[in-house]
């Protein structure tokens, strides 16, 4: 499915207006496809709200940023990071969503970072979850970037 409008940019102002407090920033501007469809923006949303939400700062500060890398052997992929200033996200959740599973004493408190874990890995790709020191967290998404042929599933990920 393609979409006329950057998802990224789509969701940001969204976000921008629903939590006019908070700083929701892109960075690098260049404009990339993967091989997604309008559930990304769910996930996106889930990541940006989250990371507001969660948010111990007066101001709570969110970065996201698209840009297209190489996977050597395993093609070409789209990495989306958003970027944030909080206290970070509790050990117990990471494990969960690093592992891919819940199990009856290890398990989440919520559906958000599910949600984006579930989007991402049925579109081929990965989630990962790394520290933003000296504070706040990074949430690294890569998915597979779209070809020429895969034009009707195309989804404009960055941002013009």
């Amino acid at each position: 499915m393609s979409l006329s409008v950057s998802i990224v940019t789509e969701v940001v102002d969204e976000v921008s207006d629903a939590y006019p407090d908070a700083a929701v920033t892109t960075g690098e501007r260049e404009t990339v496809h993967a091989r997604a469809d309008g559930r990304l923006k769910t996930a996106l949303s889930e990541l940006l709200q989250n990371a507001i939400i969660h948010n111990d700062q007066p101001t709570p500060e969110v970065a996201v940023t698209t840009t297209p890398s190489s996977g050597g052997d395993t093609g070409d992929w789209i990495t989306v990071v958003v970027a944030d200033n909080g206290p970070g996200i509790p050990d117990n959740e990471q494990r969960t969503i690093d592992s891919g599973e819940e199990t009856p004493l290890q398990h989440g408190t919520g559906l958000g970072l599910w949600i984006v874990y579930w989007t991402v890995s049925l579109f081929g790709g990965e989630v990962s979850i790394e520290d933003n020191s000296p504070r706040g967290t990074r949430v690294v998404l890569n998915l597979p970037r779209a070809s020429l042929d895969d034009s009707q599933q195309a989804t404009p990920v960055g941002h013009r």
